[in-house]
């Protein structure tokens, strides 16, 4: 969103802001506390707690797909476990347009290499027979994945990521 833009949506909040093509650093300060940081290229949003604290309260989603899974177990969105402490991915598993379900993944991790996410699936009722997929999450290193399992071939998983804190 272009930041004159950002400038007429925050113009109603009795809150500073600031408009930058950049993200907020530990050396930005100086800024009235509270206030807001929009970077107008990412469109991320932060929010300032004062002696330089920035944190992020707004990612725009981001779409991730695997449109050709083949029976076992792949990798089909995948990000730093710094990147957010919480994702939500709301999702389409489809194969052949006969078999289809739909839901939302929710998972939380810290920034501990190798530690384990809790994470859980709400899914819609199959059309068609989806028991024998599944999804999890993990992190390999510093690397939080969504793997989804199939017992066949020519799966394809769409959606959207959305990441917190």
């Amino acid at each position: 969103m272009p930041g004159r833009v950002w400038g007429r949506m925050l113009k109603d909040y009795d809150l500073p802001y600031v408009l930058k093509t950049t993200d907020p650093t530990a050396s930005d300060t100086g800024y009235p506390t509270p206030s807001l940081w929009v970077n107008t290229s990412s469109n991320k949003i932060w929010f300032h707690y004062g002696s330089g604290t920035w944190e992020q309260i707004f990612t725009p989603e981001t779409a991730f797909s695997n449109t050709d899974i083949d029976a076992g177990t792949e990798t089909v969105d995948s990000f730093a476990d710094t990147a957010g402490r919480k994702a939500v991915w709301s999702y389409v598993l489809d194969n052949a347009d006969t078999n289809i379900r739909a839901g939302t993944i929710e998972a939380a991790w810290d920034k501990t290499a190798d530690s384990t996410p809790v994470f859980f699936d709400d899914a819609t009722e199959d059309i068609g027979h989806t028991s024998g997929e599944v999804f999890t999450v993990d992190k390999s290193g510093n690397t939080v994945r969504l793997r989804c399992a199939v017992s066949s071939d020519n799966w394809a998983v769409y959606g959207k990521r959305t990441l917190i804190g």
